[in-house]
């Protein structure tokens, strides 16, 4: 498998408080150039609440000082699937940024192939609900391993959420699977705790 880059999932109590958590990571030193931030972000369907979210990116982006194009924007299938032309045309404005953008808990909103080519999505990830019962369930691993292969076909990075054993692990290296999280890695951190946990790892000088 080719070199992963470590994904730092911040999340706070409003997306105000993940703006809050991006800057300070940044601050911190911690958003190098191996180590990629993601922040979850809800839809909403009017050119107003749109332009909010634009101006709270960009405005993100400039008080943490941290580069675009290592601030990923993590959107739910089932909130995109809701308004298709709505959500691309706010991906688009998001992509315009420089950040990356992925898509999250893919297999639950049951999306179209034209649709997943057709938005400036780099990441696709797969629901922790499959990952959790692709062992016990053929319907799920073959959810699995279907997200993982149409990823593939459209040059996306795929991410497996949930993992916690380490036969989810293999059986997810075995299919070829970009990038997996999950409580097998880490445990969820506080900001100020994630520098010494990379650097335990060897992720950070």
């Amino acid at each position: 498998m080719r070199p992963v880059t470590p994904r730092i999932l911040l999340l706070g109590d409003s997306p105000g408080d993940a703006d809050a958590v991006v800057a300070a990571f940044a601050r911190a030193g911690h958003a190098a150039s191996c180590v990629r931030v993601a922040t979850r972000r809800e839809m909403r369907r009017t050119d107003e609440r749109r332009e909010l979210l634009l101006v709270k990116v960009s405005r993100a982006l400039e008080v943490s000082g941290l580069a675009a194009r290592f601030l990923e924007i993590e959107i739910t299938e089932t909130a995109v699937m809701a308004d298709a032309a709505q959500a691309g045309a706010t991906l688009r404005e998001l992509n315009k940024l420089g950040v990356r953008i992925a898509l999250d808990d893919l297999g639950t909103g049951y999306s179209s192939l034209s649709l997943l080519s057709s938005l400036p999505i780099h990441t696709v990830k797969i629901d922790r609900s499959f990952v959790g019962g692709m062992l016990r369930h053929d319907r799920d691993m073959t959810i699995v391993t279907s997200v993982i292969a149409l990823g593939h076909r459209l040059g996306r990075n795929v991410v497996a959420d949930g993992v916690e054993t380490r036969e989810q692990l293999a059986v997810l290296r075995e299919h070829g699977c970009d990038e997996m999280q999950g409580y097998l890695f880490a445990r969820p951190h506080s900001a100020p705790e994630c520098g010494p946990l990379l650097r335990r790892h060897g992720l950070l000088d």
